[in-house]
């Protein structure tokens, strides 16, 4: 284990951001809150990344629901494999609100961090979104059916446990176009698939 300490604190944003230039495994695991990773997680996740290089898998609450509810007209929030090869559909989900990828239930292989850093300057939450946006975009994300983790839910958690409202709504929907942007600026266009290992 390798510990790196900071001098001030720049949002967890950043700090996932160096914790992923710094990894030095081919396989890199987002490890935030203080979840529960449920036994096979990383099996599970190694085998996807072998034809993948993003991954996201479901999650249930510790001590509380298997289900995730989303916006009222979702009673579970998850991802499913048969969706992993329909990128298009999946970006238009992200960018209305309707597909969400939880960090904690994601893992990246080494190559994908080509594209995925460094991050957009002006990206300061959701760095989630960003990868699983990103990996659609480059055909290569996929979806496990599996949930890899018990996640705790607390009064300090970052991401919110209710609808946030329709401006931060709006601004986070906003914010993804602008992530779109950079990412068809990085050479990952939808339409014009990249080949990879």
């Amino acid at each position: 284990m390798r510990l790196v300490a900071r001098d001030e604190n720049r949002g967890y944003v950043r700090t996932f951001e160096q914790a992923l230039s710094l990894a030095r495994g081919e396989y890199l695991f987002l490890c935030d809150q203080d979840d529960v990773w449920i036994p096979g997680r990383v099996d599970i996740m190694v085998e996807a990344l072998g034809e993948h290089q993003v991954i996201a898998s479901n999650l249930a609450t510790l001590g509380g629901p298997d289900r995730i509810p989303g916006p009222f007209w979702i009673t579970d929030w998850r991802v499913s494999s048969r969706d992993s090869d329909h990128s298009v559909r999946n970006l238009v989900q992200l960018l209305a609100g309707l597909q969400c990828y939880w960090g904690c239930a994601m893992a990246v292989r080494r190559d994908a961090l080509d594209y995925l850093l460094p991050f957009p300057r002006f990206l300061d939450e959701t760095h989630d979104q960003w990868i699983g946006l990103c990996g659609n975009m480059a055909h290569s994300m996929g979806h496990v059916d599996a949930r890899t983790v018990w996640r705790r839910i607390h009064d300090s958690n970052l991401t919110p446990t209710q609808p946030r409202g329709l401006i931060p709504a709006l601004r986070s929907r906003l914010m993804l176009l602008r992530c779109l942007a950079v990412a068809w600026q990085r050479g990952l266009h939808v339409g014009n698939p990249r080949k990879h290992g």
